[in-house]
């Protein structure tokens, strides 16, 4: 996994991009991109893309997003107790 502090060409940004872009709505998942590359989390990589997008002008639109759906589902039970 490549990682921000290693400053991946531009191409390995784009690619994680165009894998986690929404084909119906055109949005990119930043969180899923920011995990890709170790950023905290979707808001601390929207500066990168932002100097992404105006670069190679990118047109999608953006949400910061959730990782969690990269995650297995946890099953949570609730008890009531009498």
């Amino acid at each position: 996994m490549p990682s921000y502090k290693n400053d991946p060409p531009d191409q390995e940004y784009l690619d994680s991009i165009k894998k986690h872009t929404d084909k119906e709505t055109n949005k990119v998942n930043l969180a899923l991109v920011a995990k890709d590359f170790g950023y905290a989390s979707g808001k601390s990589f929207q500066k990168k893309y932002a100097k992404l997008k105006k670069a190679h002008n990118l047109t999608n639109g953006h949400i910061y997003g959730d990782d969690k759906a990269s995650r297995p589902l946890s099953i949570q039970m609730t008890f009531k107790l009498i």
